[in-house]
């Protein structure tokens, strides 16, 4: 098996007061860092290995409303959601997500910007997914859209605001 751990993405809290950290392998999960006054000092919050140890968490992105985090399975193409504060990570009920069809490689994921939709690139098909944010973070799939044919794969999302 994986004895070590990558880190695959990292995401800051709309507030600049959390950091989190998406990895894979040994310690794969999401962890929590409190960014200090100073911004250049982190503190732990919540280790990965603690919260879904051993997924493969690659993209992570948080709400504009500064109340969850979000963070892709590139093994399943599960979404992970939690809500977060100073006592670090606390998963949504009903998560992991799953995509409205079989999917794997999350390559990419994004939050827009009114907090109402999760959107997702996957290597397999390859597809952008469309999830809903309901209530306390609860994420619903709904549309599915072929991205490319081929051998060409999405490896990142950006959304302008």
């Amino acid at each position: 098996g994986n004895t070590t751990t990558q880190y695959n993405g990292v995401a800051v809290d709309p507030t600049s007061t959390y950091l989190f950290v998406a990895a894979s392998g040994t310690s794969g999960g999401l962890s929590q860092y409190q960014i200090k006054a100073s911004g250049t000092t982190y503190s732990l919050l919540q280790d990965g290995s603690t919260q879904n140890n051993g997924v493969a968490l690659y993209p992570v992105a948080v709400d504009p409303t500064a109340a969850y985090v979000y963070s892709g399975d590139y093994t399943n193409g599960e979404i992970y959601g939690f809500s977060y504060g100073s006592g670090g990570l606390t998963a949504v009920a009903g998560s992991p997500f799953s995509p409205s069809s079989a999917a794997s490689g999350v390559n990419g994921l994004a939050v827009d910007s009114s907090g109402s939709y999760v959107l997702t690139v996957n290597q397999s098909g390859p597809n952008l997914q469309e999830f809903t944010i309901g209530s306390a973070g609860a994420l619903t799939a709904s549309s599915l859209a072929t991205t490319s044919s081929g051998s060409y794969y999405p490896s990142a999302l950006a959304l302008s605001h």
